[in-house]
């Protein structure tokens, strides 16, 4: 068991109580806690999660108008190299639960403070026309076994999008196609991205066949074509986590902009955006 899931029950306690702050009404008197009364709460959230941190932060707003967020997108990996270097992070929102863990593990996050508030699926799409008669991607019982990598041959294939491994989705991705024996056939014909809405801006631009993406990603797809929904018992669970950063001043802005990432409002976009959320809304 890793450290978030170990601590996501203790938190849960906070996610039940402290998380209600997003539902009220701001008393209208400014902060005043050291380093949070001049400057926004500066939140690192992963790139997959861009379309959610903006509902989330205008909830905020519009619920607590002193909470103020600066959000950066980006792959979580990539946030983690700028918080070792130093920079101002207070809130860390990763797509990978073993960057997380790494991170407390270096002290650079606080301690009991992560917790998982959704997981992720795998899905396969090809550019719009390598596929004249597309599958229903409604289907959850459609699988890739049928309609994907299976229905074609890997000298058929010139390009694959996926990012580095160093990127929760490349590494995700990877262990798929390690698992059905792929990789090393597809090696030479992978084009890395630098994150997971870039690789599903390769295949919409038509500048490679294939592409594996989140499935949440599904959503933004301009003319990419759905070949499956990837057996998620192939691959890594896809965790998505929330933390503070030690170097984050003590303040409320700050907990509610944590806190919010398991609010009831959350879950429903979750829900609708293609993730599953980990927490529930009527806890025991």
């Amino acid at each position: 068991m890793s450290r978030v899931t170990a601590r996501f029950r203790a938190f849960a306690i906070f996610c039940t109580l402290g998380l209600l702050c997003l539902a009220c009404q701001d008393d209208g008197t400014p902060q005043t806690s050291n380093g949070c009364l001049d400057r926004p709460v500066r939140m690192a959230v992963a790139s997959s999660l861009r379309e959610l941190s903006v509902f989330l932060i205008q909830s905020l707003l519009d619920h607590n108008p002193h909470v103020l967020v600066e959000p950066i997108f980006g792959a979580s990996s990539a946030h983690a190299r700028q918080l070792t270097l130093g920079a101002p992070i207070d809130v860390f929102v990763s797509a990978d639960a073993n960057i997380v863990d790494d991170l407390i593990t270096r002290e650079l996050l606080v301690p009991g403070s992560a917790f998982e508030f959704a997981t992720g699926r795998l899905s396969l799409v090809a550019r719009e026309s390598r596929m004249h008669t597309p599958p229903n991607a409604a289907d959850d019982a459609q699988s890739v076994d049928r309609v994907g990598l299976a229905g074609f041959d890997a000298n058929d294939i010139a390009r694959i999008a996926i990012p580095s491994r160093a990127v929760p989705l490349g590494r995700y991705a990877r262990a798929w196609l390690t698992s059905q024996g792929q990789l090393k056939y597809l090696s030479g014909k992978i084009v890395e991205t630098e994150n997971a809405r870039a690789t599903l801006a390769a295949v919409d631009a038509g500048l490679v066949d294939l592409a594996i993406i989140y499935r949440s990603d599904l959503r933004l797809a301009k003319t990419a074509t759905v070949l499956g929904h990837i057996d998620p018992s192939e691959y890594p669970r896809i965790r998505y986590v929330a933390a503070r950063t030690q170097r984050a001043p003590n303040c409320e802005s700050i907990d509610r902009a944590l806190a919010a990432w398991g609010s009831p409002l959350l879950h429903s976009e979750l829900v609708r955006a293609g993730f599953f959320p980990s927490f529930s809304l009527n806890p025991l």
